[in-house]
């Protein structure tokens, strides 16, 4: 029936059926818009930087905190693929775990990452992150979540603490300095550092070769030679 066989009554109800459909979507429209503003106002109360990639690996969504931390504006991540935060030579094996990722989503914690995972800044700059993912649903398909830290000090912290674990007391030089045959002189007792041609006291060589530090006392011998007045009241009070 075209519509000029229609009555005025049946063209007036197809009207207000259209008018009807054209008051959902609208609703609809500003229920989806309402909700992205509620969702992005989380996100900036994330610590963390927050990305959030389409089945596509397109940035659809970001928190104030990755602009921050890859130095790209909200503007120059959005719609691009989630490639362009990492260094260039891991962007072609990402793209293949993100697809294996994408075929069985699974949420992943802080640190559950076996390798060292690295983000590039604007500039070119690399540093160590950690990455949680999470599946979402939006709009018939499945997103992903991404929480990303920087860990960089907490990298220098580690390397810090194994230098120090790993430091020895000396050096291979100096252990063989000390292993080795020493010239002793036979009178004053001084050692001969081959290194620099001096003879220096026992006292000095051992702190310039080892760390060790000396706590002064007296032996016995050179007491009772040296103060023998003090060695006999000394005897007398301790029998």
């Amino acid at each position: 029936m075209s519509d000029y066989s229609k009555t005025k009554e049946e063209l007036i109800a197809e009207l207000n059926l259209l008018r009807e459909e054209v008051a959902r979507l609208r609703e609809l429209s500003e229920a989806s818009v309402h909700r992205h503003l509620q969702f992005q106002k989380v996100l900036e109360l994330v610590p963390d930087a927050i990305v959030i990639v389409n089945e596509k690996g397109e940035i659809m969504l970001s928190n104030a905190r990755a602009e921050t931390l890859f130095g790209y504006s909200r503007e120059e991540m959005i719609g691009k693929a989630i490639e362009m935060l990492m260094p260039e030579r891991f962007r072609q094996s990402h793209q293949e775990h993100r697809q294996h990722y994408q075929a069985k989503p699974y949420t992943r914690g802080m640190g559950a990452n076996i390798n060292e995972l690295l983000g590039r800044r604007k500039d070119g700059s690399e540093f160590p992150v950690e990455i949680s993912l999470s599946p979402i649903e939006a709009e018939d398909s499945i997103w992903v979540y991404s929480a990303i830290r920087d860990i960089s000090k907490r990298k220098d912290l580690e390397s810090d603490i194994r230098k120090s674990m790993q430091k020895p007391n000396l050096t291979e030089k100096e252990l063989a300095m000390l292993e080795g045959i020493l010239s002793i002189c036979s009178s004053c007792h001084k050692i001969h550092d081959e290194s620099d041609d001096v003879w220096k006291t026992v006292e000095q060589y051992i702190l310039e070769h080892s760390d060790a530090v000396f706590s002064h006392g007296i032996c016995p011998t050179c007491f009772k030679e040296l103060y023998p007045q003090f060695y006999k009241e000394y005897l007398e009070n301790n029998q």
